[in-house]
């Protein structure tokens, strides 16, 4: 416990915010950059302790407030030393349910402004978007299919090609006519699992045109992806989306996903 708590001092001292200090001002004090993954147990439990305390403090953001570290490591070494608490139960929740509050509202403003946003620059995309797709068909290697989808092979192969009723996992980028990158999963290489029947028209069609290993590029106009209704948060109406594709696997039908996902954990 005694040295648990220095540890605890010793993150005031480090962590400690002046009256001043900005978002990410933690008095000089940097995140380690050569942490590995956390393995042994003590190590997974100290990483996901601070971590899940963010949440509450990130509560905190969305009222327009700033952390004030001495209360919070008070909080923790009371807590730690199963002090009587100052402020009760019954006054924390009150206090919880008040930020909740505030921050469903805030986040209800941003959601609207974003929108706003959003339809504001697919009005600029009627016009850009068209430009776009008669500029592109003109490079070299591009073609299209009657459906006005374009393509370009980057690497392909004889890889079996998927049926519109199957699941792929697939490394999508995505970007829009102003260079603005909406999903990139080949960075990670955290491909994507989605089933073909459940997608926009031009995303199927793109799909069922590769096999497993090829990756093509490929150029989705408006009327055979989300039209003039965007989607989300990051896709304003009226997108061509420009999109780097690489089939990954073939997993299975969507029959037998389905099935698969409804088993019992364990089995």
């Amino acid at each position: 416990m005694k040295k648990l708590l220095s540890i605890i001092f010793l993150s005031v001292i480090l962590f400690a915010c002046e009256e001043d200090s900005g978002p990410g001002d933690y008095n000089g004090y940097e995140r380690k950059k050569d942490l590995k993954e956390p393995v042994s147990l003590v190590d997974k439990m100290s990483y996901t302790f601070g971590y899940d305390m963010t949440t509450g403090i990130n509560m905190m953001d969305s009222a327009n407030s700033k952390v004030n570290f001495d209360y919070l490591i008070a909080g923790i070494i009371d807590g730690l030393e199963k002090k009587d608490p100052m402020l009760t139960e019954e006054q924390r929740m009150a206090l919880l349910n008040e930020i909740q509050k505030i921050q469903t509202e805030t986040e209800r403003i941003r959601y609207n402004n974003k929108m706003k946003e959003l339809d504001k620059l697919g009005e600029t995309f009627k016009e850009l978007g068209p430009k776009y797709l008669a500029e592109n068909i003109k490079k070299e290697g591009w073609k299209k299919t009657s459906s006005g989808l374009q393509y370009k092979p980057i690497k392909t192969g004889n890889g079996p090609k998927p049926a519109v009723n199957m699941v792929v996992a697939m490394n999508i980028r995505g970007e829009l006519v102003n260079g603005e990158v909406f999903e990139n999963t080949f960075d990670k290489n955290k491909p994507i699992e989605m089933p073909i029947e459940g997608l926009v028209y031009g995303f199927q069609e793109a799909i069922q045109m590769m096999g497993v290993g090829d990756i093509y590029e490929f150029v989705i106009p408006p009327d055979i992806a989300f039209k003039d209704d965007g989607s989300g948060q990051k896709i304003p109406p009226n997108s061509v989306l420009i999109m780097k594709m690489e089939l990954v696997e073939i997993i299975s039908t969507v029959d037998e996903y389905r099935q698969k996902m409804r088993r019992p954990p364990g089995l």
